[in-house]
């Protein structure tokens, strides 16, 4: 490693006692004094600081990187993009990069019996390399990175990016083997003997009805359609179409909407869809699920959903991050079309 960095035993044991402190059930309780408490401590010992610390003695001639995420309101395909961009920094300052997920809660992640208990990016995901997270914070030589993320999701318009964060997925980011079997599973069941087909990704829910600032603006499921027929025409040929549309969305109502038009030759995931979101946003819908299986199955559906995107040939979407973690997990596409309409104001 070409850096020089001192490794404090003060911070480990600073970041031991969180690690002890954040499983206590009481503080991760829904009451607004509790949700406080938990947000200040993740900030003091996560957000926008890399620290680094000495845990042991074990493994003394090898560094590892945390990767960690205070964002308590991130997607699962955001806190994918976090983890790339974290796995790449650490390979290229010759770190070995390890995800804990297990003491940082975000809203999939706010059941009190498994916060500092359970590392949920593993319910996905394997770990880049083959430690646990026991043995890295028993070890000499340990960086925590500081939780923030610098990507944009321009990378979706860059063919070359894609392939570059397709290579680190393929490497570093396999689905965990329950996962993977999930994932297969739910994709031959849906894609039955379908031989090419074509992906469309439609988000709908609160960014429809909350129109967030900064966000990308969604087409309507018309512009939707309109957009598939054009390219349909232009993609297709006597010796080669595609047999089925697959649609990947949250939303009950765009999948209804779809249906309607093009009927038999869209196929679909089975999953639970939001009909209507009201004026709440869908994380806080899915963190205030009834128990931790809840949010499990959502996370689930939603990882799911986006492999079957993954495997599709050709792609439909819009700039949110499902299309990029799709795009990542895929590589390249035959055609893709991304709707750019601009940002909610």
């Amino acid at each position: 490693m070409k850096e020089d960095i001192s490794f404090s035993r003060i911070t480990g044991l600073l970041i031991k006692a969180y690690h002890y402190i954040i499983k206590w059930k009481w503080l991760n309780s829904d009451l607004w004094f509790c949700r406080k408490c938990r947000n200040f401590l993740v900030y003091l010992v996560c957000n926008s600081r890399e620290l680094h610390a000495s845990f042991g003695n074990l493994n003394p001639g090898k560094v590892f990187y945390v990767i960690r995420d205070p964002h308590r309101k991130a997607g699962l395909f955001a806190v994918h993009a976090l983890v790339l961009g974290h796995i790449r920094d650490a390979v290229a300052r010759g770190m070995i990069p390890i995800v804990d997920m297990q003491h940082y809660p975000n809203y999939y992640y706010t059941d009190k019996d498994t916060i500092g208990r359970v590392n949920w990016w593993e319910y996905c995901f394997k770990q880049p390399f083959p430690y646990t997270l026991e043995e890295v914070y028993r070890s000499r030589n340990v960086v925590l990175c500081h939780g923030m993320y610098d990507g944009q999701l321009s990378e979706i318009l860059d063919a070359e990016k894609i392939l570059q964060s397709h290579q680190i997925v393929s490497e570093y980011m396999q689905l965990s083997t329950k996962a993977e079997k999930i994932c297969e599973e739910e994709w031959h069941k849906t894609a039955g003997d379908k031989k090419r087909i074509l992906g469309v990704k439609c988000r709908g829910t609160d960014y429809l009805g909350l129109k967030p600032f900064g966000h990308s603006i969604l087409p309507s499921v018309q512009m939707t359609v309109d957009k598939i027929e054009e390219l349909l025409a232009v993609w297709e040929s006597a010796e080669e179409h595609y047999d089925a549309i697959f649609v990947a969305t949250e939303d009950e109502n765009i999948l209804k909407g779809l249906k309607e038009h093009f009927n038999d030759k869209l196929i679909y995931n089975e999953c639970y869809r939001f009909e209507d979101t009201g004026s709440e946003g869908l994380f806080n819908i899915i963190g205030k699920g009834n128990n931790a299986n809840y949010k499990y199955e959502k996370m689930m559906d939603y990882l799911v959903t986006t492999y079957c995107l993954s495997r599709c040939d050709a792609l439909i979407a819009p700039m949110v991050n499902g299309t990029l973690g799709a795009l990542r997990m895929k590589g390249k596409y035959e055609q893709v079309y991304i709707f750019r309409l601009g940002n909610y104001q």
